[in-house]
């Protein structure tokens, strides 16, 4: 029988196995610092339900969907708002989309519920569509967890989809709206202060479940979102594709962390023009690619708006004995934006390329600006496609106030521990201690060092994981 790691059922719970025989639900996993979460036991699967029923009242939670034993099973659109608990479990059967775009659906979300995406069938996702909302309110000490159905010690990468928000703000395609992979709704508009709710203390676990031999689903998908919703203290952890994906918009966000992404950990493409500052990505050796990939659009690489969010405080660790870690941060394909403060460590690859003449063109005019940054790689500087000249990308980094390269040493690099997969110490020692500069935006914290931990404070503890099963 499956077990239940929870933090909020202190009890065994045998929940009976229904008509479908679906996979079971297992929930919870240890934290990264050491502590372990409760056990509860449970066996549970669903039928599919009809969309919109009346919700049944179970204490702070409520379910619009299948429910037994204390587990609601939710399928295809809802258009009532209602509350997630710690009381209840939630199990996504394929996709679930809150809202129909006519009206505001709100999906509220409390302090440490936990949400499961089914294994098998059609992926599971969940979608907060155009005009709703999602109020995800976690904490530290209860943290709001996406993550796999399959049992602790069965889970992996891409089990289930992932986690995916549309939003009225602008992207650069024609016509200024898009449909997202996977058949994850229309995203795009004309409002930049879009408010698609809030995300706090949240954790998206083991997503990425493929969409085509090509296409994955990403961890936490960003799509049209804008700048009136809150994002802060998010991990994606051991997704198959992208950790976090921006499609245009302009969401702003804070404290966020990638570890084990089978791919990219920080990604934008058509046009996002955000700001985002402590952005925290780890690679494992095992699987991984880049640290930051940044795209204008590459069928229109002068199309607008152009992406160009301004990033302070980022970390980004390579692997650098792994043969899949790439490029620390590709910028291509005509993206503009600012990174400051930063530190980019260990990619076994390349520490920092710029590719395509639309993008080294945006570096040349002032609109693409690296500053305060700190990288160390084996080879920390490669030339993209369209450089207008050998060396073009040291120059460009060259030319950035307080930048400093760095020749690689694994083992005294600019992070404390950066290539320790179960225990981490991610505050910053050597030159990141300090040369950080003012970015002169009030969103922004001023800091004396560069990347994405205060020494004094690592905001990464006591509600991240790092277990990879």
């Amino acid at each position: 029988m499956p077990t239940f790691k929870t933090t909020t059922l202190h009890k065994i719970v045998v929940i009976a196995a229904l008509a479908l025989g679906l996979m079971a639900v297992g929930c919870g996993d240890e934290e990264s610092d050491g502590s372990t979460e409760s056990n509860s036991t449970s066996n549970s699967t669903s039928n599919s339900t009809s969309n919109n029923t009346s919700s049944n009242n179970t204490g702070d939670g409520t379910c619009p969907g299948a429910e037994s034993n204390g587990v609601c099973t939710l399928t295809g659109e809802i258009t009532e708002s209602f509350t997630m608990g710690p009381n209840l479990i939630y199990l996504l059967e394929g996709g679930v989309f809150i809202g129909d775009g006519s009206a505001e659906t709100v999906l509220t979300i409390l302090a440490g519920t936990e949400i499961f995406g089914q294994t098998s069938g059609s992926p599971s996702f969940l979608v907060i569509q155009k005009g709703s909302k999602i109020m995800a309110n976690g904490t530290a000490t209860s943290p709001i967890v996406f993550s796999s159905a399959n049992d602790p010690g069965n889970r992996s990468r891409g089990d289930w989809g992932g986690l995916i928000i549309n939003g009225e703000a602008p992207i650069n395609l024609d016509g200024g709206t898009a449909t997202g992979e996977g058949d994850t709704g229309s995203y795009g508009g004309t409002n930049a202060s879009d408010d698609s709710g809030v995300l706090r203390y949240v954790r998206v676990e083991f997503a990425g479940k493929q969409i085509t031999m090509e296409r994955e689903y990403n961890s936490v998908a960003f799509q049209g979102v804008g700048s009136g919703t809150t994002v802060e203290y998010v991990q994606a952890h051991m997704g198959a594709d992208d950790a976090f994906e921006f499609f245009g918009g302009t969401v702003n966000v804070k404290y966020l962390l990638a570890t084990g992404a089978g791919d990219d950990n920080f990604d934008w493409v058509l046009g996002w023009q955000g700001k985002g500052q402590y952005l925290l990505a780890q690679q494992y050796a095992d699987e991984c690619d880049q640290g930051i990939e940044a795209d204008n659009y590459d069928e229109g690489r002068d199309n607008e708006p152009r992406s160009m969010p301004t990033l302070s405080n980022v970390t980004l660790i390579g692997s650098p004995d792994s043969e899949f870690s790439d490029i620390g941060a590709l910028l291509r394909e005509g993206t503009a934006g600012q990174i400051w403060n930063s530190v980019i460590v260990g990619f076994n690859d390349v520490c920092v390329t710029v590719d395509s003449a639309e993008s080294y063109a945006q570096g040349s005019g002032g609109a693409l600006v690296m500053a305060g940054t700190a990288i160390s790689c084996a080879t920390n500087f490669e030339d993209g496609e369209g450089a207008p000249e050998a060396g073009a990308t040291e120059a460009w980094f060259n030319s950035g106030q307080d930048n400093v390269a760095v020749t690689f040493n694994a083992s005294d690099t600019l992070i404390t521990d950066p290539f320790n997969e179960s225990a981490p110490d991610f505050t910053p020692k050597n030159e990141a201690t300090s040369g950080a500069l003012s970015v002169g935006d009030t969103f922004f914290d001023d800091t004396a060092f560069r990347g994405a931990v205060d020494p004094a404070n690592d905001w990464t503890k006591g509600w991240t994981t790092t277990v990879k099963n």
